[in-house]
């Protein structure tokens, strides 16, 4: 029997966010061979031998993976002046002086 389009033979499927064996392996070993071969003294060290420019691409890079992403911005509001911080400038004032008590 043949399986309709969009129909697969196991309609509950894989639950999200689990990888098949092979991928769950290789994650797996990789994490051995980081765990093995670098400690915090280990990392702290070979930082301290490279260029502090080298260093500071390094140290760039991993804060991809502590810092969250963020999103791009629009700023909506313009005024002729062409200023961004005078307009900012000009906001703030508008918002405290629109939020203080009598």
């Amino acid at each position: 029997m043949a399986f309709q389009k969009g129909q697969s033979g196991n309609p509950i499927g894989r639950k999200r966010g689990i990888y098949n064996k092979s991928t769950q392996e290789f994650r797996d070993f990789i994490k051995e061979v980081i765990a093995s071969n670098y400690t915090k003294n280990k990392v702290a060290k070979d930082l301290k031998e490279l260029s502090p420019k080298t260093r500071l691409e390094i140290l760039l890079k991993l804060l991809d993976f502590v810092l969250p992403k963020l999103s791009p911005t629009e700023v909506t509001e313009q005024s002729n002046s062409g200023d961004f911080f005078a307009n900012v400038a000009n906001l703030m004032k508008r918002d405290n002086s629109t939020s203080q008590m009598p």
